[in-house]
């Protein structure tokens, strides 16, 4: 395995039993919720929200434990929870397979509006051409609107996503990213986690699935229509 020993791999382990909530963890406070289980068309926003907000409490525990910087990057009709790692300038995203393959596809066909592309903007070089000035200009002040001056600090982006298979992870994966959105390197979480690792830091002694089980689900931007939401995968 490529040497990756600057992750911290205790950070990869809590935050990867979070993305690991299924439909099934979460559907019995939204049923609670919304008065019955007759229709279902906001349980999955409502399972993303609980893998959001279950990341975001555990952070607000352990950022300062981690040296971390914790985003709440918000897109208007949605939000997300992205993690800089003011160590090594490793910015986590979180998303589903499905999704970064179709984002990933979109950018290498030249759209270049989508939040992953902006964030990879001081990430390794891609293999594409020089961009203009301007269109550079334009990529850096979108993407501080997302992070501030905290973008300069970005060295590598890390997506950890899975495959959500009838309601199910599988497959989970820490993909890097160049500065093009492409990815460059994949790694499988589990045997990520399986190695043997020096200078881990120190286990946590908050139990995840207490963490979970605690965790509210978050409500969509009030200023926005349920009709606006989008469905399906972040």
């Amino acid at each position: 395995m490529k040497d990756i020993n600057y992750l911290k791999k205790e950070l990869i382990k809590e935050v990867n039993n979070y993305m690991r909530i299924t439909r099934r963890d979460v559907e019995g406070d939204y049923s609670e919720m919304v008065g019955g289980m007759a229709y279902r068309n906001g349980l999955s926003n409502a399972t993303w929200d609980t893998r959001f907000n279950s990341i975001g409490i555990y952070l607000e525990k352990n950022c300062e434990k981690f040296n971390l910087l914790y985003i709440k990057m918000d897109r208007g009709i949605w939000r997300a929870p992205l993690i800089l790692d003011r160590d090594n300038g490793v910015l986590y995203i979180f998303s589903s397979t499905e999704n970064l393959r179709m984002v990933t596809k979109k950018i290498k066909n030249g759209n270049r509006t989508h939040y992953i592309y902006l964030l990879t903007l001081y990430c390794e070089d891609g293999e594409v051409e020089q961009l203009e000035l301007m269109e550079d200009e334009m990529r850096e002040m979108r993407a501080k609107k997302i992070m501030g001056d905290n973008i300069s600090l970005v060295k590598k982006v890390a997506v950890i996503h899975y495959s959500y298979l009838n309601g199910i992870p599988i497959d989970g994966t820490i993909s890097f990213l160049d500065n093009t959105g492409n990815e460059r390197l994949a790694i499988k979480i589990d045997d990520y986690l399986n190695e043997k690792q020096g200078n881990m830091p120190e286990m946590l002694d908050i139990p995840s699935n207490l963490e979970v089980k605690s965790a509210p689900l978050v409500k969509w931007n009030p200023k926005k229509t349920e009709g606006k939401q989008k469905k399906g995968n972040v």
